[in-house]
């Protein structure tokens, strides 16, 4: 939840206030405000689409756009609206009249919508969508960066043996994202159930390391 003020510092400062003054239940003026919060990001949606198809911001702009939404708050917190966004007909079919001269633009944009799947999979501990993501990735480029997503598919399959061979792939053996597949092999080692343990796995691995 501290991401999700973090961007919010309005919004933090009423939710303190209301508390202090008219002792609301936290939880009450807390899903109020998450509400609130999802009514402006599908604003800021719907600006952006339109901006972008009528010709008011180019595809560079676009694409910034939608990843300044993406590292917002806790990274989970806009993904599913940048996934409709993305997936959106009219922005599609103006995504590929672009590629037609330039066939890195459909690249660059498979590459934001997996990081989107990837972080809506994240968000509500989703085997589908890191699997979605997984998918997208793998014609595009194989780096450390499509390993981690592939090893986090895995743990969810439950698939330890494959899971333990994708980490041996990944070059950079320093990176958080490296440190993060060990975890969690070590947490299908301990027969965990993946989608109640993700979450504890993964933060462990910034606040533990």
């Amino acid at each position: 939840m501290r991401g999700f003020f973090s961007s919010n510092k309005e919004l933090y400062s009423d939710y303190v206030l209301r508390i202090q003054e008219n002792n609301e239940p936290r939880e009450y003026i807390l899903s109020g405000f998450m509400e609130e919060f999802k009514h402006n990001q599908e604003n800021k949606q719907s600006i952006l689409k339109k901006d972008f198809l009528s010709g008011r911001i180019n595809l560079e702009n676009f694409r910034d756009e939608i990843f300044n939404l993406d590292q917002e708050g806790a990274h989970t917190d806009n993904a599913e609206e940048n996934i409709k966004l993305l997936e959106d007909k009219e922005i599609v079919e103006k995504i590929q009249n672009l590629s037609i001269e330039d066939p890195e633009i459909l690249e660059s944009y498979y590459l934001l919508l997996a990081l989107s799947y990837f972080h809506k999979g994240q968000g509500i501990n989703d085997g589908e969508s890191f699997s979605k993501a997984e998918e997208i990735l793998r014609d595009i480029e194989k780096n450390d960066w499509y390993y981690y997503v592939l090893g986090t598919k895995l743990y969810f399959e439950r698939n330890l043996e494959k899971l333990k061979a994708v980490l041996m792939k990944i070059e950079n053996k320093q990176d958080v994202n490296y440190k993060i597949l060990e975890r969690l092999i070590s947490s299908l080692k301990n027969e965990d159930n993946p989608k109640d343990s993700y979450q504890k796995v993964y933060s462990n691995s910034f606040t533990n390391p």
